[in-house]
C-alpha cells in the first residue's frame, strides 16, 4: 500500500476540514493507508460533534484517535470484566442460597422460654431453645444464631449459639443457654423485658458438623 509521510505532516482545524486545499486533500487520500483514513475520519467526526476547534496534523489526529479508542477498548473490557464479577458473585449468592434452602428445610429452631436468673454474683439471661432435627443425618454439633427482633421488626438480640451435644436424625435437642445481663447495657435490658408473645424469631444455622465427619457451613 502506498504511504506518503507528508500527509500526516498537512495542518488544519478541526470542524473546519473543508478548507483543506484540494492539493492537500488528495495528499491526503492517496498518502494515507486504508485503516489510517478510517481512524482521521471517526476523529474528524468526534471533533466536529464536540465543537472543537483545535489545530491538528493529520498525524496527531490519527494518533489521538488511536490513543481514544485503545482507553475505550480498555473501558469496556474492564467494565466486562467488572460485570462479570458481579455476575459470579450473584451466582454464588444464589448457589449459597439454594444450598441454604435444600439444608434448612431439614431443621427447625424454636425458642421455648426465656427467663432472667442470678447465677453468682451476676445475673444471667436463660434461654430455652428447641433444635429440630427432621433429616436423615446424624449431627454431632452445630452452630447458630437466633435473631429477636420487636413487633416492627427491630433487632432486640441475637443469640449466638454453639453445641456438640448431638441431635440424632428425626429427634430434637431442647436446652438452656445463658446469656451475661449487664443492667447497664440498653440490649440486655430489653431483651429482659421482652415477651416471647410480642417478639418475631428467625434464625440462621452457620455450620452443621455430622457424625459421618462432612460438615455443611453458610455465610
Amino acid at each position: 500500500v502506498y504511504c506518503n509521510p507528508s500527509a500526516r505532516s498537512i495542518s488544519y482545524t478541526a470542524g473546519a476540514v473543508q478548507d483543506i486545499s484540494p492539493k492537500d486533500m488528495e495528499i491526503i487520500r492517496s498518502g494515507l493507508t486504508p485503516e489510517e483514513k478510517k481512524t482521521w475520519a471517526r476523529h474528524v467526526f468526534r471533533e466536529v460533534l464536540s465543537g472543537s476547534t483545535r489545530t491538528f496534523t493529520v498525524g496527531e489526529a490519527i494518533s489521538e484517535q488511536e490513543k481514544y479508542e485503545a482507553k475505550s477498548r480498555s473501558a469496556v473490557k474492564a467494565k466486562k470484566q467488572d460485570n462479570d464479577r458481579k455476575q459470579r458473585e450473584i451466582d454464588v449468592l444464589e448457589a449459597e442460597e439454594t444450598k441454604r434452602d435444600i439444608v434448612y428445610k431439614d431443621y427447625g429452631i424454636k425458642v421455648i422460654s426465656k427467663r432472667t436468673q442470678k447465677q453468682g454474683y451476676k445475673d444471667s439471661n436463660i434461654v430455652r431453645v428447641s433444635f429440630a432435627n427432621y433429616g436423615t443425618k446424624n449431627v454431632r454439633a452445630v452452630q447458630f444464631s437466633v435473631y429477636l427482633d420487636d413487633l416492627f421488626g427491630d433487632n432486640v438480640s441475637t443469640l449466638n449459639i454453639k453445641t456438640s451435644e448431638g441431635i440424632k436424625a428425626g429427634t430434637t435437642l431442647t436446652a438452656d443457654y445463658s446469656f451475661d445481663h449487664n443492667p447497664y447495657i440498653a440490649r440486655n435490658i430489653k431483651l429482659r423485658n421482652l415477651s416471647l408473645s410480642d417478639s418475631k424469631v428467625s434464625w440462621d444455622i452457620t455450620k452443621l458438623i455430622y457424625t459421618d465427619g462432612t460438615t455443611e457451613s453458610f455465610q
